[in-house]
């Protein structure tokens, strides 16, 4: 072989070498850069989640935030509101033992026209009558007792007492004398009795104070007055006698 072929030879032959090295080569480097750019993207990656991570609880701390600044709104809106009602109800409180003391002496006052009331009234039933105002004297000194109970019990007697106004009733008690007899009420203007033997009868009168007697007509008219009374006959007219009433000085 030619010295001049020879050498081509070995040229093509280390050219070859070159370049399959440096093919070589850049596979390595593009191997490299593709493991990088992997590695990267993974780190990409990564960093994107805790983006969102980092973001979602941004988002969760910003809600829980506001609801805090809505519920310390709210907090102190009640507190505002428990002020002002501690006010009122101190001006309340103030007010009501303020109207104590103007009401209480009222309604001693009451009772004591309650009683002289009926004290001056004809005298049915004395001892029932008698023990409610009574029961109103020790309600106005006992501590347990409300200002707004002692009044509703005031109240009740005087309702009690218009009641006998425009009502009738009949039942049995005693004379100042001791004996048992049958009373008749006929509103606030007569009252009557008839012993238990139906032989005697009187009318309360108001002038003398004392009972006078009844004519037989008229204790048979008391016998069916009480009789309505008691609910055992139907009512109707029945003439009975009545103080005569009272001229007023002009």
């Amino acid at each position: 072989m030619k010295p001049f072929v020879l050498a081509v030879l070995m040229l093509v032959f280390v050219s070859s070498l070159l370049q399959a090295a440096d093919s070589q080569a850049v596979r390595d480097r593009v191997k490299a850069m593709r493991e990088d750019a992997a590695m990267i993207q993974q780190r990409i990656d990564a960093l994107d989640d805790e983006t969102r991570a980092l973001y979602e609880a941004y988002r969760e701390t910003s809600r829980e935030l506001q609801a805090q600044r809505a519920y310390n709104d709210q907090l102190e809106k009640l507190h505002d509101s428990q002020l002002e009602e501690k006010a009122s109800l101190k001006d309340q409180i103030a007010g009501i033992e303020e109207t104590s003391r103007r009401v209480m002496p009222l309604m001693a006052q009451m009772v004591e026209t309650l009683e002289e009331l009926i004290a001056l009234d004809r005298p049915f039933l004395p001892q029932e009558r008698a023990e409610r105002v009574a029961q109103l004297e020790k309600a106005l000194y006992r501590a347990d007792a409300t200002v707004a109970e002692r009044y509703r019990l005031i109240l009740e007697a005087y309702s009690t007492e218009m009641e006998y106004g425009h009502t009738i009733e009949a039942w049995r008690g005693e004379l100042a004398d001791g004996r048992s007899v049958e009373f008749f009420r006929l509103g606030r203007i007569g009252l009557f009795y008839r012993t238990l033997d139906h032989r005697e009868a009187g009318r309360y009168d108001r002038a003398t104070g004392r009972y006078e007697p009844l004519s037989r007509p008229h204790r048979q008219a008391l016998g069916e007055a009480i009789a309505i009374a008691r609910q055992e006959a139907v009512p109707e007219l029945i003439v009975l006698p009545l103080d005569p009433p009272k001229r007023i000085a002009p």
